[in-house]
């Protein structure tokens, strides 16, 4: 777990269901925290990947760039990648940086689950 300089420290959590992989990330997911390089290490990309975002408390735009990557290469593996329960701090820096509709966004992890089943 990185170090975060006084703001909550970046964490993730993994967990499988229906043939995704599901990560659920918390705290600060910043370059200079180590929270990008982090991320990097402990996800395995394959072709269902689900990043639950819900509890991401800060975020900056070399985060998005992590988030990029692991949407290319599952694309490469004609996968599906998801973003979950995202929150307002990441939805502003996805917009900020042009990258809103970038992304497949769901609610909560059983709808993503759902409906990308069968893709």
């Amino acid at each position: 777990m990185p170090l975060s300089g006084g703001k909550p420290p970046f964490n993730v959590q993994r967990s499988h269901c229906g043939g995704a992989s599901i990560y659920s990330c918390s705290g600060t997911f910043r370059l200079v925290n180590g929270g990008a390089a982090y991320l990097r290490s402990v996800v395995d990309v394959h072709d269902r990947l689900i990043l639950n975002l819900g509890k991401v408390v800060d975020m900056d735009p070399e985060a998005i760039g992590v988030l990029r990557e692991f949407r290319d290469r599952t694309a490469k593996m004609h996968g599906v990648f998801a973003l979950v329960a995202v929150p307002e701090v990441v939805v502003k820096q996805l917009r900020l940086h042009d990258q809103f509709t970038s992304f497949q966004m769901f609610n909560n992890e059983t709808e993503a689950l759902c409906r990308t089943a069968f893709r």
